[in-house]
């Protein structure tokens, strides 16, 4: 799948990306054994136009190397530009407790710092307000704790307004 003509600086990102991450699947859905606590993650890939692709198996694109050879050619990757780019890669994940605590959050294992805030989803389509907008750079990790669940989703958005949100968590 070909994504739009991305500038050559960026596709160097994306090598540095495959170098550092990967494959897993694209969402995980567990409950402890006591079923008090319930987590969600999925690892997201951020391209440099801003869309968000889910990485794994059952994602969009299954790791960041076949996203690489889908989107690019080979005379277009260069290891030289490796700090340059807008790619991100990482896991976004909601932890919920309970009926009682919800946390979100991101952790970022490749590519350039990206901007973020966070917010949780109730099953019932209300939300909660976005938190304060956070700076997260690489092998970094940014996070929005709430008391008080639902069912809910953890939402993560990007200064251009895209968003990705994790599968439903119910609290128990």
């Amino acid at each position: 799948m070909r994504l739009g003509n991305v500038p050559l600086k960026s596709a160097a990102a994306v090598l540095a990306a495959a170098l550092l991450c990967a494959p897993s699947p694209a969402s995980a859905l567990a409950r402890d054994t006591a079923g008090t606590t319930s987590v969600s993650e999925t690892e997201i890939l951020i391209t440099n136009d801003h869309e968000v692709l889910e990485v794994g198996p059952e994602g969009d694109v299954e790791s960041v190397d076949a996203y690489l050879e889908q989107t690019y050619s080979e005379d277009e990757l260069s290891t030289l530009d490796t700090g340059y780019g807008y790619l991100t890669n990482g896991r976004l994940r909601i932890v919920a407790t309970g009926c009682s605590r919800a946390t979100v959050d991101y952790t970022k294992y490749s590519g350039s710092s990206i901007t973020v805030n966070f917010r949780v989803r109730y099953a019932n389509g209300g939300q909660t307000a976005p938190s304060a907008w956070k700076t997260v750079s690489s092998s970094a990790s940014a996070s929005f704790n709430l008391a008080s669940v639902q069912h809910v989703r953890g939402v993560m958005r990007l200064v251009n307004g895209a968003e990705y949100h994790t599968e439903l968590v119910r609290c128990n």
